[in-house]
């Protein structure tokens, strides 16, 4: 009778951290950086993934076939926090390297979005003109993977007690920690990026849309890309390039598009 109550109470305690950590793993807003003029308007829109997002009330999608994807904007990007500078990274020229490729993968990640998925009617064009949008993002925030951090944690994994493998022990115990540091604080423990966009008419050069989010990466027990500086952050990146092509096709307004996973099931 103990040992079942033994497993009624682990199982009980192991769904209470999945629940934990499914609310908690959402990143924090990230506070305006200036890319987007009169944030103030902005808005959380139940059928959009974002944090903030404001459209512009005449704003008729099927007027347009094409779109400019403008290189990703760097100047507005947050200065590491006092954790966030806790990789090698960040010294020397690695930090200007890192802005660079952070710039021309999101924007690469952006067009093959629009080029492969099935069912979108946007043109990928160089050129301003009727009918065409432009899409301009900046990126405010980033905090890459903690790799090395990560692979000190897990040596610890595999220390025995009493022959018991620590590896899923281990993994149960820090993981609420972790959702909670992401979830609601700017700890810098997990990885997270953040953007300011706007779509607008190329002719005009109105501002049609404007958004905003920060996504920190999804809650797991043990996950592969926990132990790469940048596989975390350019999954979130390819998740919002679905997201934007997504928006720029659905039919409605009240079209929902999902927003990015909360926990990865799956170690890979």
């Amino acid at each position: 009778m103990k040992k079942l109550n033994y497993k009624i109470t682990g199982n009980i305690f192991f769904i209470k951290l999945i629940i934990f950590c499914l609310c908690g793993c959402r990143a924090n807003e990230a506070p305006p950086a200036g890319f987007i003029k009169n944030p103030q308007y902005m808005y959380k829109d139940p059928f959009l993934p974002f944090h903030r997002a404001w459209i512009r009330k005449d704003f008729n999608l099927n007027a347009y076939n094409k779109i400019i994807i403008y290189p990703v904007n760097m100047n507005y990007l947050k200065a590491p926090e006092t954790v966030g500078k806790l990789n090698f990274h960040n010294y020397n020229n690695y930090l200007e390297r890192n802005k660079k490729h952070l710039a021309e993968f999101t924007r690469k990640a952006i067009i093959n979005a629009f080029n492969k998925i099935p069912g979108n009617r946007f043109e990928v064009v160089n050129y301003r003109g009727y009918g065409t949008l432009v899409l301009k993002i900046a990126v405010v925030d980033f905090v890459p993977t903690k790799s090395v951090m990560n692979s000190a944690g897990t040596g610890l994994m595999f220390i025995p007690i009493t022959s018991i493998p620590l590896t899923v022990a281990f993994g149960l115990i820090t993981l609420p920690l972790k959702a909670a540091l992401r979830g609601t604080t700017d700890s810098g423990f997990e990885a997270s990026v953040a953007i300011e966009a706007v779509i607008c008419e190329s002719v005009t050069k109105k501002v049609m849309v404007a958004f905003a989010d920060r996504v920190s990466a999804p809650a797991a027990i043990f996950h592969v890309d926990d132990y790469s500086y940048w596989a975390h952050v350019e999954n979130i990146i390819n998740r919002w390039a679905v997201q934007i092509v997504t928006l720029m096709n659905r039919k409605s307004i009240k079209t929902k598009i999902e927003g990015q996973p909360k926990f990865l099931f799956k170690p890979w």
